[in-house]
């Protein structure tokens, strides 16, 4: 993790039809949902970096007082920590929903290029919106837990504080786990708005694909 974080990606086929293979009548309602998703990517960017920036500081502590206070109970709670932020960074979830995003476009849209300009031209097959579903659930309840464990450090922080032993460190501590709580609350709220979009969009497009055209796209 720290400064050397990085993120595997693996090639994943997606079946894909033509825009014109759906019926028109519901072009519009795609063009709204993959508008939400935008601005809901957008969004989850911003909170993972200010996630990433929080477990960068947790990283460079843990790794200077680790010798010292790997026995203290409340260390626990810091190794607890880190490993939630490394699952959550692990999970991709914005590269998967930029995927999903650009599903809808032509293949020069790949991820890492630039953001997709004009109308969609095409839509993925339900199987594949299944699998956003499916992570964007994991990482729901990925985010309940890290949520629940940052509160937990916060409690035994504050206990150590009034002891005031290590008094600098563990207020350092208590400020990231607090941190840590909000950002991941928010983060569970931008992923109940992006199920919401991604759902709307399986309903629109829940028919039996045929003959679809597979085009490859990256995925985490």
């Amino acid at each position: 993790m720290g400064h050397h974080m990085h993120r595997h990606v693996r090639i994943h086929a997606i079946d894909r039809r033509s825009r014109n293979s759906l019926d028109h009548t519901k072009h519009s309602s795609i063009d709204s949902i993959l508008n939400d998703i935008k601005h809901c990517a957008r969004s989850l960017r911003t909170l993972l970096k200010t996630q990433l920036d929080e477990a960068r500081i947790l990283e460079r502590l843990y790794y200077k007082g680790k010798n010292q206070h790997r026995g203290a109970l409340f260390w626990r709670h810091v190794a607890e920590m880190r490993r939630f932020c490394s699952r959550v960074d692990g999970a991709q979830i914005d590269v998967v929903l930029d995927t999903f995003y650009r599903s809808f476009f032509d293949e020069k849209f790949g991820i890492g290029s630039k953001s997709p300009k004009g109308p969609w031209t095409h839509f993925p097959d339900t199987a594949f919106v299944v699998f956003v579903l499916a992570r964007l659930s994991a990482c729901s309840d990925l985010l309940r837990k890290m949520h629940s464990r940052a509160m937990n450090a916060y409690q035994s922080f504050t206990l150590v504080m009034k002891s005031g032993i290590f008094l600098q460190l563990v207020l350092t501590l208590a400020a990231i786990a607090s941190r840590l709580r909000n950002v991941s609350s928010e983060l569970q709220h931008a992923l109940v708005t992006a199920t919401t979009s991604v759902q709307g969009a399986l309903i629109i497009i829940n028919i039996r694909l045929s003959g679809a055209h597979k085009s490859w796209l990256i995925l985490p």
